[in-house]
């Protein structure tokens, strides 16, 4: 008997924000997070970037908690560093989620959406002025 691999058990939700608006070409606003690797081709390291609290700029309306990107020349050129509040223009697609290989103990793929193509690149906010207003608005008073 083969042990079950603990992806079994985890069933995520797919990104149904991203869903109603699929294959459009949208403004998006994100916090710059963290940057990573990812093994990409015949092995290779990729560089990589998070963006957190990504929303819709049109609406304001939050349209996922993270997305993952290939660190691009489009990043490097528009000077993003941790903690910035950008804007960037995206496609909404689908991709596969879940293990790929020929093993049949690990979690099935399932269809997930993602934000694809980002262009258009522009520093809105850096953040030590995020971090001014946050704390100019703490030390307000209270009514």
């Amino acid at each position: 008997m083969t042990a079950k691999h603990p992806l079994t058990t985890k069933k995520t939700k797919p990104r149904r924000k991203l869903k109603e608006i699929l294959d459009q070409r949208m403004r998006f606003s994100a916090v710059v997070g963290k940057r990573g690797t990812r093994t990409g081709f015949e092995g290779q390291p990729e560089e990589t970037i998070l963006f957190q609290n990504i929303r819709r700029v049109d609406t304001g309306e939050q349209a996922t908690d993270h997305v993952w990107f290939a660190y691009l020349k489009t990043f490097e050129t528009a000077g993003i560093r941790f903690g910035d509040l950008i804007e960037f223009d995206a496609r909404v697609a689908t991709y596969q989620k879940g293990y790929c290989g020929y093993r049949n103990n690990w979690a099935e793929k399932q269809t997930d959406y993602k934000l694809s193509r980002p262009t258009k690149v522009k520093v809105i906010l850096r953040a030590e002025a995020r971090l001014v207003q946050k704390l100019a608005i703490e030390a307000q008073p209270t009514a």
